[in-house]
C-alpha cells in the first residue's frame, strides 16, 4: 500500500516501532506496481462513507 501511495505522488506516513517493520516500510523504492495491480488497489476504494472518524468512534 505505501508503494501505491508513492506511484501517485503522494506522501505516506507510516507508523511503527518495530524496527523489521521500518526495515519493511523503507523497501519501496526498488521496485513498481504494474497497471493491473494499481487498479486492483484503486478498486478497494469504498468511497468516503466507508470510513468511521477514529476521533468520533475511538481507536
Amino acid at each position: 500500500m505505501l508503494r501505491w501511495h508513492v506511484q501517485q505522488g503522494l506522501v505516506p506516513l507510516p507508523k511503527t516501532a518495530t524496527p523489521q517493520r521500518m526495515v519493511e516500510n523503507a523497501s519501496i523504492f526498488d521496485f513498481e506496481l504494474d497497471d493491473e495491480q494499481m487498479s486492483a488497489l484503486f478498486a478497494l476504494d469504498k468511497g468516503e462513507g466507508a470510513a468511521a472518524d477514529s476521533d468520533s468512534f475511538g481507536h
